[in-house]
């Protein structure tokens, strides 16, 4: 089976390209409800929380809970401003910078442990908000993968093609929508990500897809199960 370090972004990955033997440490975020689901209160305090998995551990280890780490915890709509997504990010980038500049050294162990930082896993609205693009999937241009519009969205791949989003056209897009002081959307881009200067991090590179809602969503409805 494939794994990240045989992907293009892995022979893209700085940490990587110094120490081919760094172990991966994968991101992934989910919210959570703390009060009654139903309601219209239910989002009141919800929690957005953050964790890491090193992903080189066996698949029986890794699939344990014990594997996996609480790297941070946020009430949802702190989250929602972008000033306060960077501040939020800001100790956990240096830290995370640290960790693959100069590694781990264990008394025990006879050298040093070197890391690299590899996805940010998670669903689509929490992808599009950690990767800086427009987190409304009804207008625009709502994919972060490629240049796909709205109101093409119903026609086959087979008929109509779309341009995959690059990391120079993303990077331009960023630049225009700070210009605009981040009032509307370029191209699907909204501003730069709180990630942005996270070694190995870009959002075109490091947000993979969500195949659970894509799937369940999006082509399931297309598919008939007898």
């Amino acid at each position: 089976m494939l794994t990240y370090r045989d992907g293009t972004a892995a022979k893209d990955n700085p940490s990587l390209k110094l120490h081919s033997n760094s172990f991966l440490i994968q991101f992934y975020s989910d919210g959570i409800g703390i009060t009654n689901p139903l309601g219209p209160k239910k989002d009141k305090h919800k929690l957005t929380l953050y964790y890491f998995l090193l992903e080189d551990l066996p698949d029986f280890v890794k699939s344990m809970f014990q594997s996996t780490g609480l790297v941070g915890i946020c009430p949802t709509k702190f989250l929602s401003i972008q000033t306060n997504r960077m501040k939020f990010f800001e100790p956990i980038i240096k830290d995370l910078n640290h960790l693959q500049t100069t590694g781990l050294v264990v008394q025990t162990f006879s050298g040093q442990l070197h890391f690299a930082f590899s996805l940010f896993a998670a669903d689509n609205l929490a992808s599009h908000e950690i990767g800086g693009f427009q987190q409304n999937f009804n207008s625009g241009q709502f994919c972060r993968l490629c240049h796909i519009s709205y109101k093409f969205r119903l026609i086959p791949l087979t008929e109509i093609s779309f341009l995959p989003r690059t990391v120079t056209t993303h990077d331009a897009y960023i630049r225009q929508a700070v210009n605009l002081f981040n009032t509307r959307p370029v191209a699907g881009v909204v501003g730069e990500s709180p990630l942005s200067r996270l070694i190995a991090f870009h959002a075109i590179k490091s947000l993979p897809d969500d195949l659970m809602h894509d799937y369940a969503e999006g082509i399931n409805k297309n598919f008939v199960f007898i």
